[in-house]
């Protein structure tokens, strides 16, 4: 009898789960859905990379469309105002009226710059690993292959990212907070 009513509460266990499962897919397509159909996304973030030897800090902003995407360096100070531009025709390094062509990003390369592009990429495109709850968020797991995914805070209320790290070839790369995102979850 013990046994038959441990198998029950395994069974009851799993069933739980995969509703959960099924419940935070549904959340994630929508809000996916919702991202794809807009025309502009733009947000701040405050991102931390980390080096095998170093760690550098910036202040970013990111505006993307179909067109491809721009973004802006707002610290640190010694070189806000620098762009980078991603669209299917490459990227581009900005300064003032200056351009640098810097050629097609690598599949799989992470920079300060590529960072941000790369987790709305992950945002519109990515499968769900795993997802769950913690505080007053909800977090995916979410991989485009196998080098490169993230895990991104949700706030569980309105959908709206906080947090993510992007992870690259199984190590986390890159720490952002993310700020003033364009409230797609009305």
């Amino acid at each position: 009898m013990k046994r038959l009513c441990l198998l029950i509460l395994c069974i009851f266990s799993l069933m739980l789960t995969a509703c959960g499962g099924q419940a935070d897919q549904e959340k994630l397509d929508e809000f996916k859905s919702q991202l794809s159909q807009r025309e502009t996304v733009s947000f701040t973030a405050d991102i931390r990379c980390e080096y095998p030897d170093k760690t550098h800090e910036f202040s970013l902003y990111y505006e993307g469309g179909t067109e491809g995407s721009t973004v802006k360096v707002l610290s640190p100070k010694m070189i806000a105002g620098v762009s980078a531009e991603f669209s299917p025709d490459g990227t581009s390094l900005n300064f003032g009226e200056t351009s640098v062509d810097t050629g097609n990003l690598d599949e799989y390369g992470l920079s300060p710059m590529s960072a941000l592009p790369s987790l709305v990429n992950l945002m519109k495109n990515g499968f769900m690993e795993s997802s769950w709850e913690e505080a007053d968020f909800s977090v995916y797991e979410l991989s485009l292959n196998d080098n490169l995914s993230a895990q991104i805070w949700f706030n569980s209320l309105n959908m709206v990212p906080v947090k993510a790290e992007l992870i690259s070839n199984g190590t986390v790369k890159v720490f952002c907070n993310i700020d003033n995102w364009l409230k797609i979850m009305e």
